[in-house]
């Protein structure tokens, strides 16, 4: 039998203190240690962040979808729907505000979307997929179209400042991933216009027009692929690891590529600097772990230790915690006081998908909310907006404001 190829992505898809974020109490860098943890630590959510519920449409449930928000500000939360290409916007209590649906391949239109990043000051929404950028108002109407570079991968953006937004562009990392599978030439990504005029993934573009303005220069190791390639049903899939190279903190942004040790902090027009270090060395871990990042609060930091391993189509992640007092690292148990028995991880993924450094959130799904319900496990407001969903309404963001 013939065999079939495909290649499967997930595209990920930190918070900080006050105080300088790049030395611990010592003065050292950070150390991330990425041995085997096996100390817990009893943790609830109220101690870390403060805690507001918001179900999506609010009463107007006729803003219906499956997707999770792409992306939440303080003001609004916005959706995606994959499904159908349509855009939701919500305010902060979840109220629907706007919806449009520009899916299609002509002018000021996507076929999909990977990411997105709105700009409060220019209310502007930067909607990216590959090498095109649309950018439309909160109404949906069409602004302008920005069109990177050829082979340009945009698989992460944020708002740097009010003229430039910062991207990582992925291009090397799928042209692995393809590397790793036979018989693909006619599908790997395309290569960039100049491979020597692209020195970096690390780009800050021009908000206007999408040229590169500047290359940011973090080490990088190219003999480590953060890739799996395997077989499943005759079929050769290759599983890009899921990292989050680009994170925003108060006093700046964080790079960082997974393939090295050390994590750099941009700040301003500065060069990045040295901020952390994992231990041991992503090379001498087998199998391969990497560093996904942190997230910090006023007296933790909680990372990911990801094993270069697949399981049932996905990488699954040791969720740790680092004692910021003592150097020390758990495996924490996170329990949410209004939710009995729900237990929940705090990583990167928590504010990936926020346009500010101190706010994250979580999803509560109809189902276990009402499942929770019917079994007496919630209370306070949870319980009463638990109450008044059906079962066919939108789930439920739980807010957090890291303190």
């Amino acid at each position: 039998m013939k065999k079939s190829y495909c290649i499967i992505w997930a595209l990920a898809a930190f918070l900080w203190s006050c105080g300088s974020p790049s030395k611990d109490e010592g003065g050292r860098l950070i150390s991330f240690q990425m041995n085997e943890v096996t100390r817990s630590l009893d943790l609830e959510l109220s101690e870390l962040a403060t805690v507001k519920y918001a179900r999506l449409g609010g009463e107007d449930q006729g803003f219906l979808f499956q997707s999770e928000p792409m992306l939440v500000t303080d003001d609004r939360a916005i959706v995606f729907e994959h499904r159908t290409g349509e855009v939701f916007l919500f305010d902060q209590a979840g109220n629907p505000l706007h919806r449009f649906n520009h899916r299609g391949e002509g002018p000021g239109e996507y076929s999909m979307i990977t990411g997105m990043v709105f700009d409060e000051a220019q209310q502007e929404l930067y909607l990216y997929f590959q090498n095109k950028i649309e950018v439309y108002d909160p109404r949906g109407t069409h602004r302008r179209t920005l069109t990177l570079g050829t082979g340009t991968q945009v698989a992460e953006a944020v708002d740097f400042d009010a003229n430039h937004l910062l991207i990582y562009d992925a291009n090397e990392v799928y042209k692995r991933a393809f590397e790793m599978l036979p018989g693909q030439d006619a599908n790997r990504p395309a290569p960039s216009d100049d491979p020597l005029a692209n020195p970096s993934p690390f780009q800050l573009i021009s908000k206007q027009t999408g040229e590169i303005t500047r290359f940011l220069h973090v080490p990088a190791n190219p003999e480590i692929k953060l890739v799996v390639a395997m077989q499943m049903n005759g079929i050769s899939l290759a599983f890009p690891a899921r990292t989050n190279r680009i994170v925003q903190n108060p006093e700046g942004v964080i790079l960082y590529n997974q393939e090295t040790d050390t994590l750099f902090l941009l700040a301003g027009e500065g060069e990045p600097r040295p901020l952390a270090v994992r231990e041991p060395a992503v090379v001498a871990t087998d199998p391969l772990r990497y560093l996904n990042g942190y997230l910090e609060t006023a007296a933790y930091q909680f990372f990911e230790s990801v094993p270069l391993v697949v399981e049932k189509g996905r990488f699954m992640p040791d969720y740790l915690c680092r004692d910021k007092r003592t150097g020390e690292t758990f495996v924490p148990r996170l329990t949410l006081a209004d939710y009995a028995g729900k237990e929940l991880n705090l990583s990167p993924a928590t504010i990936q998908k926020s346009a500010d450094p101190t706010l994250g959130f979580v999803v509560l799904t109809t189902e276990e909310l009402l499942t929770a319900l019917e079994e007496n496990r919630l209370s306070g407001p949870l319980k009463t907006l638990a109450e008044g969903l059906g079962e066919d309404d939108n789930y439920v963001v739980a807010r957090l404001r890291f303190k």
